[in-house]
């Protein structure tokens, strides 16, 4: 989540960056850092931000009119996936904390090969995608510069 929609999504629904952080259970100056760019939301932090946002589960994208114009249609699949429904914080692990849950869930889903070419094709590098953590996407990404 970058700094410019952070802000746009705590706008969107009248929030102040205090009622935010409150909402969220961060500090006031982390939201601050964030939407000044000083700092990455990322992890646990991030997965509380965003759903305090009500961020899309599949995307993390905040709903905010027109802001997933011209990615619709990569996004087609995010109806059918097993994760539509659950916490968010769940795919987003801090350091040190297991990917095994959201792994399981990947696994019983039916687009989970979409939601990985997503995340290979869109270079996004947090979070667990398709059932492949951070660290096993960089390696697939490697793998396919070599072949």
């Amino acid at each position: 989540m970058n700094a410019d929609t952070l802000t746009r999504a705590r706008r969107a629904r009248g929030l102040s960056q205090k009622e935010l952080a409150a909402a969220a259970g961060v500090s006031s100056s982390t939201i601050a850092n964030y939407e000044s760019a000083r700092r990455v939301a990322r992890g646990a932090a991030l997965a509380r931000i965003a759903a305090a946002l009500e961020v899309t589960p599949s995307a993390w994208v905040p709903i905010v009119p027109g802001l997933l114009e011209g990615v619709r249609d990569q996004l087609d699949w995010i109806d059918d996936a097993a994760c539509a429904d659950l916490p968010q914080h769940m795919f987003f692990p801090g350091r040190g904390e297991p990917v095994s849950p959201a792994q399981a869930v990947c696994a019983r889903c039916a687009v989970r090969e979409e939601c990985l070419e997503y995340a290979m094709r869109n270079r996004i590098t947090q979070g667990v995608w398709g059932g492949e953590s951070e660290n096993s996407r960089r390696l697939l990404r490697r793998a396919r510069r070599v072949h």
